[in-house]
């Protein structure tokens, strides 16, 4: 006779092989009780999760938080824009320019790259 696969819930007949070969048995799970918290229940663990987690932020402050680098990498954007060439052959150097530390050829990538990193420039 076959056994079932499945008696009831919370019980299970399985096989496995070990080292002396096929063995059946009975495993039995212990129930477990579901228990969904209620709204307010929920929003009370959930804002004391997030305000215990250092990566997150409210919203407000995280919408003031983006408006500020936007501002910043904005800002140094248009310092950047006016040194710039005005033509793609002011962008030609000659092969083997040397290269001032911190700056490629044309100081944007190093410039603006901390800004982008969070990070703000040392003066």
């Amino acid at each position: 006779m076959k056994a079932p696969a499945r008696d009831t819930t919370g019980k299970a007949f399985i096989n496995f092989v070990d080292a002396t070969g096929m063995k059946a048995g009975l495993l039995t799970v212990a129930p477990v009780q579901r228990r969904a918290p209620g709204a307010a229940e929920f929003e009370e663990l959930r804002a004391h999760i997030l305000d215990a987690s250092p990566s997150s932020a409210r919203i407000d402050t995280a919408r003031a938080h983006v408006a500020d680098r936007r501002r910043a990498l904005t800002g140094e954007a248009e310092k950047l824009r006016s040194r710039e060439p005005a033509s793609p052959e002011g962008y030609r150097e000659r092969a083997g320019a040397p290269i001032k530390s911190g700056e490629s050829k044309t100081g944007y990538l190093t410039s603006i790259l901390p800004l982008m990193l969070g990070c703000r420039p040392q003066k």
